[in-house]
C-alpha cells in the first residue's frame, strides 16, 4: 500500500494564507480574491504520477472549484498562465465570518455551507484516465482562516482527499474493455449525495444521504486494450469512498463487443481516504455462457436475487412488507418470491417490495433487446388474487414503446382477469398509462396455480407473440419498435427507481430473457422441460352434469348434491331432441342485454360446502353451444358480482368474440 503524496506539504496539512499585509481589508475584499492550490508542478489534469515514495496531483487547463466566501459556492475557473483560480460567476449571499472553504470539482458541491457543513455529490461514474483516475473524480475540501489583512498575492489553498483508491490491473488476450463496475457485495453505498464537515484539524469524514449509490462505474470510452500478460498488465483507477466492504467487493468487466466477466473478492476490504489499495493482476477471461441468454433470475433465501445471465446484471431487492422468498412445493426447483403486495382495492396496494434492475449501463444487454432477432420474455407466475387494478408481475416503466406484462383489474370491466401484454404506442413523457394491450390472452388463469408465460418479440415480423404452458394464444400485428430501456422490474409497475404501482400478489418462480424470438416449437419445449408440477388431479366423473329433458326442465346427474330449478317461460325457453338427447334451445328477440325474469335455469349451491370447496381447488367448465345472430349471449355466467365463466359477444356482420370471465373467490 502506497500513501498518496502531494507536494506543497502533502493532502494532510492544513490551509495557510498568504501574510503580505497592506492595509485593513474592505468588507467585499473577498469577492475580488483569487486562489492559488499548487502542487510543485503545474502538468495537465489533476492526476497522479508515480514519483520516488508516491504520487504528485496537478491542475487541468479547465478544472473549476467551488468557493465560499459568502454562505452560497462562487465558480473559480484554472488559469494555466497565471496558475492561480480567478471568479466566473458572482458572489452571492451572506459573507463569512472566520473561514472560508473550497471544494474540487465545482459540480461535487453543494449550493450553500453552514459553519463548513456542506453536501458533496461523490460521482457513480468516472471515465478512464491513462494511469491515472478521471477528470473530476477525485472530490477534495480545503480551509483557510479568512484574511485580515488586504494582500496583492492569491490566498493559498491545500486541498485534503475525501476518497481513497483502488488501482487494479488487468490483461488479457485481444481485449478492449469498455467499462469496469465496482460493487460491494453487501451493497455498501459508494456513490451519491453525502454530507461533510470541513475543518482545520480533521481529515473530512462522510455521512451518507443516498442510498441508492452501491456502484461505480468506470466508463473506458471507446475502449481500452489491455496488456496481454500480467507483466503487461494496464492500470486502471477508481476513486472510492472511504469504506468497509465487510464480504469483500466484485468488479464486473465488460468489454466493446458487450462480454461480461464478474469477479469477487469474498473476504473483508477496507479503502481508506487517501491511500492506494492495488489489487494484483488480474486476466480477462470472459466465461462460456448460453449466448441468446440474456438474463436468469435466481431468488436467493435471504431475499436477495441474482443473474446468472450473459451480463451478470446488479438485482436490487427492495425488500418491503410485501415481499418473502419461500419454498413452494408447487415449483420444486428453486426459492420463489412470494408478493403479498395488493389486498385486491384499488388504493391498497404496498409500493415498495419488488426487484428492480438498472440495466442503463449494460451496452450488450440493451443491444440485445434491440437487434433485429427481436427476444423473448419468459416467466413462471402462481396468480394470488383478482384486483380492482391491474397487476404487474413484470414490467418497464412507462415510456415510448416499452412492454410487459399484466394481469387485468375488474375496473377493466368485461377485461378483468385476462392477461395481457403491453406496448406504448405514443410518446409519453410522464406516467400515464400510454398503453395498447398487445396481446390479450383472453382467458382468467386459476388462482394458486403457477403458469408458464412467453412473451416474444418477433421484430422482423413486426408482431409480439404471447404463450401460455406451451400453447400459442394470440398475438399483435404491426408494433412500432420496441426501445430498450433502462430499467425494469419484478413485482409492480415501476414508477421510479424505488416504488411501484400496480403491484403484483402471487409467487414468481422464474424470470428469464433471451436475445431471440421464439418459435412456436421452442416455445412448447421451454414449457416441457421444466416439468412444472400441475395441482389440477385428473377429472374423473363431473360434479355437475345438466342433462335436459323433455318437459323443458333440466337436473343435475353429475356427483354432486345440487337441484336445478328451471324458471320457466315457454316462449324463450324450450328443450328439443337432437339424436337421442335433449337440448335447451333460448329464444331472445332482443339484440340487446336485457334483464330477463325468466327463461333460464338457476343453481343455488350456496349451502353445499362440499361443492365450494371443490370448486375453490380448481375447475374445469365445459359448455357445448349453438349461437344465434344476435349480441347479448351470455352462457354459464355465474350470478354474482363476481362474475365466472364463459360469455359470446356477437356483433352484427361478423363471427363475434368468445371470451372468458373471472377467476375470482367462489360465490353461490
Amino acid at each position: 500500500m502506497k500513501k498518496l503524496f502531494i507536494s506543497m506539504a502533502a493532502l494532510l496539512a492544513i490551509v495557510s494564507c498568504s501574510k503580505n499585509e497592506v492595509a485593513e481589508i474592505p468588507t467585499d475584499f473577498a469577492d475580488d480574491l483569487t486562489f492559488k492550490a499548487t502542487f510543485e508542478e503545474s502538468d495537465s489534469r489533476v492526476s497522479i504520477s508515480e514519483e520516488a515514495g508516491g504520487f504528485k496531483l496537478a491542475w487541468s487547463d479547465d478544472d473549476e472549484i467551488a468557493i465560499y466566501t459568502r454562505i452560497n459556492k462562487t465558480k473559480y475557473a484554472y488559469d494555466p498562465s497565471t496558475q492561480v483560480f480567478t471568479k466566473s460567476s458572482n458572489n452571492v449571499g451572506a459573507a463569512l465570518e472566520d473561514y472560508y472553504y473550497s471544494v474540487y470539482p465545482y459540480t461535487a458541491a453543494s449550493q450553500s455551507i453552514n459553519s463548513g457543513k456542506l453536501s458533496l455529490d461523490m460521482p457513480p461514474r468516472q471515465t478512464y484516465a491513462e494511469n491515472s483516475f478521471g477528470k473530476g473524480a477525485n472530490t477534495m475540501v480545503a480551509i483557510c482562516p479568512k484574511p485580515t489583512v488586504v494582500s496583492s498575492e492569491p490566498v493559498q489553498l491545500q486541498f485534503r482527499n475525501v476518497a481513497g483508491y483502488l488501482r487494479l490491473y488487468l490483461y488479457g488476450d485481444n481485449i478492449t474493455v469498455k467499462s469496469i463496475e465496482l460493487r460491494g457485495n453487501k451493497g455498501e453505498i459508494l456513490a451519491g449525495q453525502a454530507n461533510t464537515t470541513i475543518t482545520e484539524n480533521d481529515a473530512p469524514e462522510l455521512t451518507w444521504v443516498s442510498t441508492s449509490g452501491q456502484a461505480i462505474l468506470l466508463n473506458c470510452g471507446d475502449g481500452v486494450k489491455v496488456g496481454s500478460s500480467a507483466e503487461e498488465a494496464t492500470a486502471f483507477w477508481l476513486v472510492v469512498p472511504p469504506t468497509h466492504f465487510e464480504e469483500g467487493f466484485k468488479i464486473r468487466v465488460t468489454d466493446v463487443e458487450g462480454k461480461v466477466m464478474q469477479k469477487s473478492l469474498d473476504k473483508s476490504f477496507d479503502i481508506v481516504r487517501n491511500t492506494v489499495e492495488t489489487m494484483e493482476p488480474l486476466a480477462v477471461e470472459f466465461p462460456e455462457v448460453d449466448s441468446n441468454l440474456i438474463l436468469d433470475v435466481q431468488f436467493n433465501e435471504d431475499g436477495t436475487a441474482t443473474d446468472n445471465g450473459k451480463y451478470y446484471m446488479d438485482i436490487k431487492a427492495h425488500p418491503g412488507a410485501g415481499m418473502t422468498t419461500i419454498t413452494d412445493e408447487d415449483y420444486p426447483y428453486g426459492k420463489v418470491v412470494k408478493f403479498t403486495n395488493c389486498d385486491g382495492k384499488k388504493n391498497a396496494q404496498l409500493t415498495d417490495s419488488f426487484y428492480g434492475i438498472d440495466y442503463s449501463n449494460t451496452i450488450g444487454f440493451k443491444n440485445d433487446l434491440s437487434d433485429e432477432d427481436g427476444f423473448t420474455l419468459e416467466m413462471v407466475v402462481k396468480h394470488g388474487i383478482q384486483s380492482r387494478s391491474d397487476q404487474h408481475p413484470w414490467q418497464n416503466p412507462a415510456t415510448s414503446n416499452t412492454f410487459g406484462l399484466f394481469m387485468k383489474g375488474t375496473d377493466n370491466g368485461g377485461n378483468a382477469g385476462w392477461i395481457a401484454s403491453r406496448q406504448c404506442t405514443e410518446e409519453h413523457g410522464d406516467n400515464s398509462s400510454p398503453f395498447t394491450d398487445a396481446g390479450n390472452m383472453k382467458f382468467s388463469p386459476c388462482l394458486n396455480q403457477y403458469y408458464h408465460y412467453l412473451y416474444v418479440y418477433d421484430k422482423a415480423n413486426n408482431k409480439v407473440i404471447m404463450y401460455c404452458d406451451g400453447e400459442f394464444i394470440n398475438e399483435h400485428k404491426d408494433v412500432k419498435p420496441i426501445a430498450a430501456g433502462n430499467r425494469f422490474a419484478i413485482g409492480g409497475f415501476p414508477t421510479s427507481t424505488n416504488v411501484i404501482e400496480h403491484s403484483f400478489t402471487g409467487c414468481v418462480a422464474l424470470v428469464r430473457m433471451y436475445d431471440a424470438a421464439m418459435t412456436a416449437e421452442e416455445a412448447r419445449s421451454s414449457y416441457k422441460d421444466l416439468n412444472i408440477p400441475s395441482k389440477v388431479a385428473p377429472i374423473g366423473e363431473p360434479l355437475f352434469d345438466a342433462k335436459f329433458n323433455e318437459d323443458g326442465k333440466a337436473e343435475n346427474v353429475g356427483t354432486a348434491d345440487i337441484t336445478i330449478e328451471t324458471i320457466a317461460n315457454a316462449d324463450v325457453l324450450t328443450t328439443v331432441q337432437r339424436g337421442t338427447q335433449y337440448v335447451a334451445n333460448f329464444y331472445r328477440a332482443s339484440k340487446d342485454n336485457k334483464k330477463s325474469a325468466n327463461g333460464f335455469y338457476y343453481v343455488n349451491y350456496g349451502d353445499n360446502a362440499d361443492y365450494i370447496s371443490k370448486l375453490n381447488n380448481g375447475f374445469t367448465m365445459e359448455v357445448v353451444c349453438k349461437v344465434k345472430n344476435y349480441s347479448g349471449d351470455y352462457w354459464s355466467k355465474a350470478f354474482s358480482s363476481s362474475t365466472a365463466g364463459i360469455h359470446h359477444n356477437m356483433v352484427e356482420n361478423n363471427n363475434g368474440v368468445w371470451g372468458m370471465y373471472g377467476n375470482t373467490p367462489v360465490d353461490n
